[in-house]
C-alpha cells in the first residue's frame, strides 16, 4: 500500500478482486481503488461498496490503456 489505509485491487470489479476490495473497506481502509476493463462492472461495484471506493477503467493488456491510467 502506498500509504496506510489505502489499497489498489487490480481486477476488483468481480470475483476475488471484488471480495478483496469489500474486505479492505469493511476492515477500515480509508480508500480502496479498483481497476478493471468493464466500466459497467466498475460502476456496479461503486454502487455496492460506497464512498470509500474509487474506480479506474484500464485494460492491462493494452499499453495505451495503462498510459492513460497513469496520467
Amino acid at each position: 500500500m502506498a500509504e496506510p489505509g489505502h489499497a489498489w485491487v487490480i481486477g476488483g470489479s468481480s470475483g476475488i478482486g471484488y471480495a478483496s476490495a469489500h474486505y479492505f473497506i469493511e476492515h477500515g481502509a480509508k480508500r480502496v481503488y479498483i481497476s478493471a476493463r468493464d466500466l459497467n462492472k466498475l460502476e456496479k461495484a461503486k454502487e455496492n461498496l460506497g464512498d470509500k471506493l474509487s474506480t479506474i477503467q484500464v485494460d492491462l493488456t493494452q499499453v495505451a490503456s495503462i498510459s492513460a491510467m497513469v496520467q
